[in-house]
């Protein structure tokens, strides 16, 4: 009787340990899920950090377009600068030549100055771009360590339920086999008694 009651005791324990287990699995599972979360939040970044990166790209080989243009239009205007008044003037036919020359030279100046101006922005754009692949490079890493957090408590808890189970199985087994013993014990003993 004594065998039965603490078998009866770990059955109920049992039950807990059903609880127990139940509970550990549910973790898991939130942890499991969590962790896909982050799989989801890093492939976003990714994707961020791509954009971000195809962002540059365009913005340096715009300034690359930009720097060319430029370099013809101060071509331009040194090759201008050089000519003397008198080459200028034996340069073009007539009076009205020589002002549509020197317009087109004022024209490319303003032009330049607008290419200038356009390049500045540009490189704003850039330093920005550059700061935002920044922060996202920096929040992936963040995003990473986590995860590799969240594994390992998934494993520690994974882990702990084993030897949990293992440890409550060992003892349920011994009072199973103790109470098979007695019951054995005892109908042996009905059996010597009844002849």
């Amino acid at each position: 009787e004594e065998y039965q009651k603490q078998v009866a005791e770990k059955q109920t324990e049992a039950r807990t340990l059903q609880n127990e287990v139940f509970i550990f699995d549910t973790q898991i599972k939130e942890l499991q899920l969590e962790i896909r979360a982050l799989d989801l939040a890093i492939q976003q970044t990714d994707l961020g950090i791509d954009e971000t990166i195809k962002s540059i790209d365009a913005a340096l080989a715009k300034i690359g377009k930009i720097k060319d243009s430029l370099g013809q239009f101060i071509r331009l205007l040194d090759q201008s600068d050089k000519e003397t008044l008198v080459e200028i003037l034996l340069k073009n036919r007539d009076l009205s030549d020589f002002f549509g020359n020197l317009e087109s030279i004022m024209a490319s100046q303003e032009k330049a100055q607008v290419t200038i101006t356009e390049l500045k922005q540009l490189k704003v754009q850039l330093e920005e771009e550059q700061e935002k692949l920044e922060i996202r490079k920096t929040e992936q890493l963040d995003l990473r360590n986590i995860q590799k957090i969240q594994k390992l408590e998934v494993d520690s808890k994974k882990k702990e339920k084993d030897s949990i189970l293992k440890v409550t199985k060992g003892e349920e087994k011994k009072f199973q086999d103790l109470v098979k013993k007695t019951d054995q014990d005892i109908e042996r003993i009905r059996g010597q008694v009844r002849f």
